[in-house]
Order: C-alpha cells, then sequence, then structure tokens
C-alpha cells in the first residue's frame, strides 16, 4: 500500500466533518463579506478599506482555524512530527484557490433560486 495516501477514518462523521470543513470557509468568506458591508455602510461610510481589512482578518483567522480543525481529525498530520504545521499551510494555500470558486458558485446558484429578492 501507498504510504502517501491517508487511511480513511472508521467513523463516516468524521470523514463528512472534514469534507464540511473544506467547504466551510467559502460560506464564511459570503456571509462574513455581506456582515462587514452592512457594517461598513453604518459605521464607516467614508472608510471603504477599514471594511475590507475588518473582513481580510476574520477570513484569515478563519481559514487558519479551520486547518486546524482539519490537521487534528488527520491521523497521518497527528503521527507525524511537524505534520500538524504543515498540513494547516497546505489547508491555507488551498483554500486561497477554493473560496474564489465555491463563492461564486454560492452566488451563482442563490441568483437563481430568486434573482427578484437577492
Amino acid at each position: 500500500m501507498d504510504e502517501n495516501f491517508e487511511k480513511p477514518p472508521t467513523n463516516r462523521a468524521q470523514a463528512w466533518f472534514r469534507v464540511f470543513l473544506w467547504i466551510l470557509p467559502a460560506g464564511f468568506a459570503v456571509a462574513s463579506g455581506i456582515g462587514v458591508d452592512r457594517l461598513k455602510i453604518a459605521y464607516f461610510p467614508d472608510q471603504a478599506l477599514v471594511g475590507t481589512m475588518i473582513w481580510f482578518v476574520l477570513n484569515f483567522i478563519f481559514v487558519i482555524g479551520s486547518g486546524w480543525f482539519d490537521s487534528q481529525l488527520s491521523v497521518r498530520a497527528r503521527s507525524e512530527v511537524g505534520g500538524s504545521a504543515d498540513r494547516i499551510m497546505r489547508f491555507f494555500l488551498l483554500q486561497l484557490f477554493l473560496i474564489p470558486v465555491l463563492s461564486l458558485a454560492f452566488l451563482f446558484f442563490a441568483c437563481l433560486i430568486d434573482p427578484i429578492k437577492f
């Protein structure tokens, strides 16, 4: 058997939780973007950069936290020395590509559901 692949967890709920951990940062990016936009309109109408910085920091912390949870659920990352930090960094870098794609897909399908209200 190849050592590069991780054995699937015996608990299926753990596997599904890891799938949701990979999708969740995209949903958080959309939701926090809408929320920060509303806060920016109400409290910082002249300072667009403040809202963008708050949004960026919130998403950065959320992605790192999700990567940490994913590394804790990975058997191989816990057994290797430095495997957790490597796993978190890989999770973060892959999310840089996944978040825009999943966010656009989410917004596209949300507009298809009811384009008048959205």
